[in-house]
């Protein structure tokens, strides 16, 4: 990879923009990780897949973004280094992608999950069971681990920059996921909405028609008795 320069004024930009999201993430996420950890009321199936997805959001902002201003106010003056010459940059490099690839499979995770509790809600309980949640957990993180062991070993023993095909390939077929996913959730909600208030109002018809129809027993009796 070809070696970055930035311009003081883009040094000094990004630095505060990184610094100012840096305590935001942290704490948004804490917040999340703490929540579920400590509230059985959100330790849910569904809570789990969001505390994952909570974890890599946390490695960014902890460590990724603190290492990024580091690298571009101090580090790259004085070395003189880029991707793959140091240890710094092997574990910038390793942290950066494990949170790319956790992130964008824990999404696709959750997005899963709200498909099947919207599209097949009486099997949910079923479907959806605790271990089964706990394996594909720990699926994704295996995944990613390994893709990004492979760009930073590779990157070490080839001594050039890896072609990032797979790696874009991945992320890109599971965001479009994502995408139709929601759009087919919304279609299905909105579904279940138009259904609900149909039978809402052939309820009320039934009714105000059963109302008519008592009234109209009551006159009619009356009108026999007189």
């Amino acid at each position: 990879m070809e070696k970055v320069e930035f311009s003081p004024s883009e040094i000094i930009g990004l630095s505060l923009l990184n610094g100012l999201s840096i305590p935001v993430g942290s704490i948004g996420n804490l917040l999340v990780l703490f929540a579920v950890s400590t509230n059985k009321c959100l330790q849910t199936k569904s809570d789990f897949f969001v505390a994952s997805l909570a974890f890599p959001d946390l490695l960014v902002t902890l460590v990724c973004q603190p290492m990024f201003i580091y690298h571009i106010r101090y580090y790259q003056q004085t070395t003189g280094s880029y991707y793959g010459e140091t240890t710094f940059f092997k574990i910038f490099s390793f942290i950066g992608h494990l949170s790319l690839i956790a992130s964008v499979s824990n999404m696709f995770a959750v997005t899963v999950d709200r498909f099947i509790a919207v599209r097949f809600s009486m099997k949910y309980k079923s479907l959806v069971t605790k271990q089964r949640v706990l394996v594909t957990i720990l699926a994704m993180w295996f995944i990613s681990l390994a893709l990004a062991l492979f760009y930073v070993c590779y990157r070490v023993v080839q001594k050039v920059e890896p072609n990032k095909l797979l790696l874009w390939f991945y992320c890109t077929f599971l965001l479009v996921a994502i995408v139709v996913t929601y759009i087919y959730i919304l279609m299905v909600a909105r579904e279940q909405e138009q259904k609900i208030c149909n039978t809402t109002v052939t309820k009320i018809s039934c009714n105000a028609n059963e109302q008519v129809s008592a009234d109209s027993n009551k006159v009619t009796e009356k009108t026999i008795n007189r």
